[in-house]
């Protein structure tokens, strides 16, 4: 009887993005009688950790002894294997900085079902971005990720992403999920999912560098910042507003260092004031807020559309989504996330704003939207002026 080596086909590894020497590169014996019929692919983060549940469908044509295994450069804690729901041994290695997990299996029937769980310490880059990283291949498969935090489509992007009509991609905020189906993939195709949380990492900036008591104004300050996030997070929210109106107060104060700090803090909090007022159903004034939070990085598109959604303001919702589209990259989850809303739209809602969407490649063909006022444009066509009479001024006063 003869012994193979199946490498399964789907794995995870969490790595940082900028070594390729820690991402894994998984292979098949393709002239062995074992064929991947699926794969099912679960995965909940939480607290920095990836909980990892698989299920495999494995096809023999013949009777053949097989050894199935998992190769990765990271260790995988609490590693556990079933086939067709019995527990099997599973036997570990360290060879050449790799760590190897495989078992055996007798192929007496047709197919087998092969089940495994672990859980690993997810990896960050310099910049505190996350990054999971996975490898598709084979007749079909399901990949299901799960966040423990809200989940906001802005803060992800598929690294490595193309159009591919075997790989679907589907966003689910509401659910903190989500999920990739792939059929019949000529190729393996690479996808990593980064996620960087702008927000989080504003908050860890201005909140968790403390300042030192001797620089009163700023300490101060930091102190009244923590109090409202405190509070917001209570949900104690006269608290958390009358904390951010104390912080405004300092932008009056003759010191530079002190307005600059203050306006820095004013504009981090102005995320969680849009919040709370969006709460309270002031969507013009959540808006505005969600507006002058997002305007240094371009952000708060997803929360202005979700805003303009639930107030009804059908015009301006679908002008978001439209401006995602248009602006953001195809590989950043929003941009998948607005082509979904704008497909799901009623067909009435389609045909009164002329938008036309192709449901088997998923892009928008054709639209007309209503141009709004860009404050990043009007900020540059200004600078632009005020350069330009600078030079003239300059050349005057030279001659």
């Amino acid at each position: 009887m003869r012994k193979f080596i199946i490498l399964l086909s789907i794995i995870f590894i969490f790595s940082i993005i900028t070594y390729a020497d820690n991402s894994v590169f998984v292979h098949s014996i393709f002239d062995t009688p074992i064929q991947i019929m699926s794969g099912n692919i679960e995965i909940k983060v939480k607290n920095g950790i990836s909980y990892v549940h698989s299920e495999f469908i494995l096809k023999s044509t013949g009777e053949e002894k097989v050894r199935v295994g998992f190769p990765t450069n990271k260790k995988l804690y609490n590693f556990e294997t079933y086939v067709d729901g019995k527990k099997i041994f599973v036997k570990k290695e360290l060879k050449d900085k790799v760590y190897w997990y495989f078992w055996e299996i007798a192929f007496d029937k047709e197919v087998h079902k092969v089940e495994n769980n672990y859980w690993v310490y997810n990896t960050y880059d310099s910049i505190g971005g996350e990054v999971i990283d996975y490898i598709l291949r084979g007749d079909y498969g399901k990949v299901t990720v799960y966040f423990d935090k809200d989940f906001n489509p802005e803060d992800f992007k598929l690294i490595n992403y193309k159009n591919n009509r075997n790989i679907k991609v589907k966003i689910l905020p509401e659910k903190r999920k989500i999920i990739l189906e792939f059929y019949h993939l000529k190729v393996p195709s690479n996808i990593t999912i980064y996620h960087r949380d702008i927000i989080d990492k504003q908050k860890q900036y201005l909140l968790e560098n403390i300042c030192s008591p001797l620089d009163k104004e700023k300490w101060h300050m930091q102190n009244l910042a923590k109090a409202a996030y405190d509070n917001y997070m209570k949900k104690n929210y006269e608290e958390a507003l009358a904390n951010m109106d104390k912080i405004a107060s300092y932008k009056e104060n003759g010191n530079e260092e002190v307005t600059s700090y203050a306006l820095k803090l004013e504009n981090f909090l102005d995320y969680y004031r849009a919040i709370i007022l969006m709460e309270r159903g002031r969507y013009e004034e959540a808006a505005y807020y969600f507006k002058m939070n997002g305007m240094l990085h371009d952000t708060n598109q997803y929360k202005l559309a979700i805003l303009y959604k639930t107030n009804g303001d059908i015009d301006r919702y679908i002008h978001t989504l439209m401006k995602i589209i248009k602006v953001k990259h195809d590989n950043e989850l929003v941009t998948i996330w607005a082509k979904q809303e704008l497909m799901n739209l009623p067909v009435g809602i389609k045909e009164k704003y002329k938008t036309f969407i192709n449901n088997q490649d998923e892009n928008v063909l054709n639209y007309v939207k209503k141009e709004n006022f860009s404050y990043r444009s009007f900020i540059l066509f200004n600078m632009g002026i005020v350069i330009f009479i600078l030079v003239i001024y300059w050349n005057i006063r030279k001659n």
